[in-house]
């Protein structure tokens, strides 16, 4: 906590001033980086960061955040593990016992394949950090990409490490999604997994009422902006994979 800086409240584009730390002199700098009027409310920037972020530090949730982002799966083996039962659900079934046999070996050796595409691409990444913080002369701000779950932003970035094991299924052969359709099958069963549809929680805050507590609204504020995002990268993935067909 900053005194006086905290009383700034946050805006993500239409903010007047930045404040900057100078660490030799013990001291914070407030600079202006746009006219402020007399009388105007100033706004300073929170960084580019997620709703889960703003909900548990700040108390709040913005009402278009770009930077939101929403967790796909814990981790690379919990990926691999999904789009092989995926395989086995929805291909083996099909297929005679000596084909189930044989594929069965390919999707053990593309399981292994998947997860080392996983691991080569998290290498890449923490080197590219580690260049970043020698660059910088320090740290990098807020947890790395690294160290953090397979994650997609609502601009329709996708976690690296997650894009290489899905690519790596996809040219082995043994499943027929692509990487685009394999995160459009993740992220709608994940706006399945909601017990509420995102036009209802909508709806809920629009009309609100005196039994809408500031913490329920909060909670269904935050909870919509993640079905956003996911329909957000449903409707990303949709538009790529139709251009791809032209």
């Amino acid at each position: 906590m900053i005194p006086a800086i905290d009383f700034l409240n946050h805006h993500a584009t239409d903010f007047q001033v930045e404040w900057q730390l100078d660490v030799p002199g013990d001291c914070v700098s407030l600079m202006a980086v746009a006219a402020i009027s007399v009388g105007e409310q100033v706004f300073a920037t929170y960084g580019d960061r997620s709703n889960d972020d703003f909900y548990l530090f700040y108390g709040f949730v913005p009402s278009r955040n770009m930077s939101d982002d929403v967790e796909l799966f814990a981790t690379s083996a919990e990926a691999v593990e999904w789009y092989s039962a995926l395989i086995l659900e929805e291909q083996m079934p099909a297929l005679s016992l000596d084909d189930k046999s044989l594929s069965n070996h390919n999707l053990e050796i593309a399981c292994v394949g998947a997860l080392k595409a996983a691991e080569d691409e998290q290498s890449c990444m923490e080197a590219k950090e580690r260049e970043v913080e020698l660059q910088e002369g320090g740290w990098l701000h807020g947890k790395r990409a690294s160290e953090t779950t397979l994650r997609a932003l609502r601009g329709g970035m996708v976690d690296e490490r997650l894009m290489a094991l899905l690519e790596h299924f996809h040219i082995s052969g043994v499943g027929l999604l692509s990487p685009l359709k394999a995160i459009q099958r993740r992220c709608t069963e994940l706006l399945n997994n909601f017990d509420t549809s995102a036009e209802a929680d909508a709806e809920a805050l629009s009309e609100g009422g005196e039994d809408m507590t500031n913490s329920t609204a909060l909670i269904m504020r935050y909870r919509l902006a993640k079905k956003v995002v996911i329909m957000t990268l449903i409707e990303i993935c949709e538009g790529e994979i139709q251009e791809d067909i032209l």
